[in-house]
């Protein structure tokens, strides 16, 4: 190799040492203050607020009273003791357990088991290691298609989005989207193997990750002008037949449980033991606004469910609804189209899930933060200082005070 050549590959080198460098540094001062300050505030929570009355465990062990619940068990609430429970005794027929994907119980059976056993600890050692990585690929991704400024944004609205706790505790929000953005990483550099391999853990993951098949082919096609006349005459290539993984690991789930625990094969489950029904995203909208303006319309579910507190629910889930299906539209022209198809595909699925009224959309905040190219748009939107650092401010007030919630057994998506 001649001297000029050895001077570019070295500058390509310490360029990519660099980027990646400056990469971990903000993903870990990002994480690292994340974890501690909203492990101080759900420990905290404890002393400054009543406990809610209404609890759950499931037969699951609450942690005892004392330090270990401070720092512990304020994360062991609603699907967290799901999640755990699967992962100490396995899918039951009946109870419920088969509508959450098994590798995210999985991994954390494993790192349970490496952690004296405590499950608890296994699940959020996983969900953290995933979401410190999350914020890696994130940042990478962000830089790629636009720089490293966006990049910066897009990690830190991301971790101060109010629902942003999640990405802390037992659940696979923060799984999902490192294996989401790390399949757009890789597709975007062409690299079908590794993009697959991901979409497969996506869709081991979460009912969602078989809605990245389709942005993916896009990708596929839209990369080379060629692939699109060769897949019409049905000259496929090698690697455009890796992604067919990605369905595969949801059907390979599917038949799991209904040839194994006997569970129905459709979704029967959601709507039987969890009160989830199907409806067009249309109507589960007007149902959360005809909560807060006709609450004739529902009968109240218990002697706490007031008018100020639907106004409050409902108001944020349709904020961040409507957030994020401007931040779609948005991602069309700002961005590249497999983006804005993921975005669309997975918003209209969410809201397509009713829970129940007067609470339809309840789960929206906490499933967009999946939605990373939204995140990535309003990174490049917001460039005016004064800006920006409203929305962190108002949104981290937020964060804290839906974190205390979560916290106290309080629902908050």
């Amino acid at each position: 190799m001649s001297s000029p050549d050895v001077s570019r590959f070295t500058f390509h080198v310490s360029q990519l040492y660099s980027r990646s460098a400056v990469s971990l540094r903000w993903a870990l001062v990002i994480f690292v203050t994340m974890r501690i300050s909203l492990s101080l505030v759900a420990a905290l929570s404890l002393f400054q607020f009543p406990m809610y009355h209404v609890t759950y465990y499931y037969g699951i062990q609450p942690v005892p009273p004392g330090i270990a619940n401070a720092l512990l068990g304020v994360w062991q609430r609603f699907d967290s003791i799901w999640y755990t429970k699967i992962a100490m005794h396995g899918y039951a027929h009946g109870d419920g357990t088969t509508v959450f994907f098994p590798l995210y119980p999985l991994l954390t059976r494993l790192v349970g088991k490496v952690s004296f056993g405590n499950y608890l600890l296994g699940g959020i050692i996983v969900s953290n290691v995933a979401y410190f990585l999350a914020l890696i690929a994130l940042y990478k991704l962000s830089q790629l298609e636009f720089d490293s400024q966006v990049a910066t944004r897009t990690i830190v609205y991301l971790s101060v989005f109010p629902t942003a706790f999640f990405l802390l505790g037992v659940y696979t929000e923060a799984p999902f989207l490192l294996f989401a953005v790390a399949a757009f990483y890789y597709a975007r550099k062409g690299r079908w193997l590794m993009a697959s391999i991901t979409g497969l853990l996506a869709a081991l993951t979460k009912q969602l990750g078989l809605l990245l098949l389709f942005p993916l082919l896009y990708e596929y096609l839209a990369q080379s002008p060629n692939r699109k006349s060769q897949i019409a005459n049905r000259k496929f290539q090698g690697d455009v037949l890796l992604l067919a993984l990605i369905p595969i690991g949801t059907l390979a789930f599917l038949l799991f449980r209904h040839f194994c625990i006997g569970e129905p094969f459709l979704v029967e489950t959601y709507g039987a033991r969890w009160g989830v029904n199907v409806s067009w995203p249309w109507s589960n909208i007007a149902d959360s606004l005809a909560a807060i303006f006709n609450t004739g319309r529902f009968p109240a579910l218990n002697p706490e469910d007031t008018l100020s507190r639907r106004i409050f629910y409902n108001t944020f889930d349709l904020a961040c609804g409507g957030l994020f299906l401007f931040l779609t539209i948005v991602s069309f022209r700002r961005l590249r189209l497999s983006y804005g198809l993921y975005m669309i595909s997975v918003l209209f699925v969410v809201l397509m899930q009713n829970f129940r009224p007067p609470y339809p959309i309840a789960a929206l905040p906490r499933y967009v933060l999946v939605l990373f190219p939204g995140f990535m748009v309003l990174g490049a939107m917001v460039k005016n200082k004064p800006l920006h650092w409203a929305i962190v401010y108002c949104s981290t007030l937020l964060l804290g005070l839906f974190t205390a919630m979560f916290a106290t057994w309080r629902v908050v998506a």
